[in-house]
């Protein structure tokens, strides 16, 4: 369809979409207007796009970007991963989780790192969910390694004006930043737990792909999973794998 300028008075519902696929990434914006379609919406504020459902406007965002960087269509993709052809948009969307919408609604986030620190990859994808969400508000507990390197970062995005150290009691490892909020120094576990009860939204930086019991990064991920708190895990390659994110309807 060709390109042309939306109307703001129509408008219902707003997604704010961005799409990663290792270095790149493609952001746009779906709107629900009063006639029931989705429309995709460009940088430019213009309609490049019109669908019946949510589905098919997101799907449409991530066939973008494997068309564009792979000369591929993702539904081939999924259709040589054995996924039945109707069910492609759902079972991406819903099971698959590997790229999921990420809302401008959280404006609280909490991180949770090593203190062997985070890999060049980990670092820029984690500048790119920061600076693509623009939250207001960042808590993270304030060791060597990650948690210092997260604070650098955010101290250079002009959306965040408070960041919010959780110390721990003991400071061996402490990395002593330097901000406007800080609370009670508690034991490990328990400042973890705050950095998740605290937040709309965790990002985690782990060392490893797979789970570690006696990890404290860990603990802090499957904490947020208990309560049902959105986390955005980035693995050491720099990919993202999404957990407790709500599916979407059509």
């Amino acid at each position: 369809m060709t390109s042309e300028s939306r109307d703001t008075s129509m408008i219902k519902e707003h997604y704010h979409v961005v799409v990663i696929r290792g270095r790149h990434w493609i952001e746009s914006n779906i709107y629900k207007e009063d006639d029931g379609k989705w429309n995709v919406v460009n940088s430019q504020g213009n309609i490049i796009n019109q669908f019946q459902t949510l589905r098919e406007a997101v799907f449409y965002c991530y066939d973008t970007i494997f068309q564009y960087h792979d000369n591929l269509s993702l539904s081939d993709i999924l259709r040589g991963a054995g996924c039945p052809p109707d069910d492609i948009i759902n079972e991406y969307i819903t099971t698959t989780r590997l790229y999921d919408i990420l809302s401008l609604d959280h404006d609280r986030i909490g991180f949770t790192g090593t203190r062997d620190g985070m890999s060049k990859e980990q670092r820029a994808t984690l500048k790119t969910i920061l600076t693509t969400l623009r939250p207001r508000e960042v808590h993270h507990g304030d060791c060597i390694g990650a948690d210092a390197e997260f604070h650098e970062i955010c101290s250079k995005i002009d959306s965040i004006s408070d960041i919010v150290i959780h110390p721990p009691k003991i400071d061996t490892a402490r990395a002593f930043c330097k901000a406007g909020i800080i609370r009670e120094e508690k034991d490990y576990l328990d400042r973890d737990k705050d950095i998740v009860n605290e937040t709309d939204m965790l990002i985690a930086a782990p060392k490893t792909l797979y789970e570690v019991k006696r990890s404290g990064t860990w603990f802090t991920i499957r904490y947020a999973s208990m309560i049902y708190r959105p986390t955005i895990i980035i693995t050491p390659d720099g990919d993202m794998v999404f957990r407790n994110f709500h599916c979407l309807n059509s």
